[in-house]
């Protein structure tokens, strides 16, 4: 659509709320587009030829991880810190242990080595959060942060470092595809959780439809 047609793609530009261009919508959604990769992935379409696989995962893992935030506002806190079918764990512990992978990939470029402790860090972190503005702040920043690495790094993540980790010394995409499929893995389990009790969700994104994903049929 054009969206400054004077007319019909000039006015659904405005009820979808004027989003950064370009932008997809799909049915309710609105995805910023930052690159060509994410439209594949979005709309389960095929991958150009010359698609470098890293920057994908890198992207699909931040639609994921921006449509996880979006949803925070509209919950109750006291919902956000409730224990879920996920071990008891509260949708504040899950986007802790979610998102701080995240913050550390970027830094395993650079030091070849992802040290993901969950456990006292976590609890340290998620501590720190005690209300909604906190947690939400918490999870953009981190956001944030990984899309300023994609940008920065583009198709170099194809030829990325060895990287030292608890699986020994495995190719960076490794990692990222480990991740992509964590965050994808317990967004899917938040989702669950908040419509269970309740809560009107529209707009979350059906994390399924993302290429080479192979979550289990079991949601938790």
């Amino acid at each position: 659509m054009n969206a400054v047609d004077g007319g019909e793609g000039e006015r659904r530009y405005a009820d979808a709320g004027s989003p950064i261009i370009p932008s997809l919508l799909v049915g309710a959604r609105v995805f910023t587009i930052m690159h060509p990769s994410q439209v594949a992935s979005l709309l389960n379409l095929p991958q150009p030829e010359t698609a470098v696989d890293s920057v994908r995962l890198g992207w699909d893992a931040v639609s994921i991880l921006d449509n996880w935030v979006e949803l925070l506002p509209g919950v109750p806190w006291e919902l956000l810190v409730a224990p879920t079918p996920s071990r008891g764990r509260s949708v504040r512990n899950l986007t802790v242990n979610t998102f701080r992978p995240f913050d550390l990939l970027a830094e395993a470029w650079r030091s070849h080595r992802f040290e993901w402790r969950t456990g006292e860090a976590d609890a340290e972190r998620e501590g720190s959060l005690t209300d909604l503005e906190k947690l939400v702040d918490f999870a953009w920043k981190i956001v944030r942060g990984w899309e300023d690495f994609l940008m920065e790094k583009g198709d170099e993540l194809e030829e990325g470092p060895e990287i030292e980790s608890s699986r020994g010394r495995v190719p960076y995409s490794v990692i990222l595809r480990s991740q992509r499929w964590h965050a994808a893995f317990h967004h899917r389990q938040v989702v669950d959780f908040l419509r269970s009790e309740g809560v009107e969700l529209e707009g979350a994104l059906d994390v399924e439809g993302f290429q080479d994903l192979d979550l289990p049929r079991e949601i938790y």
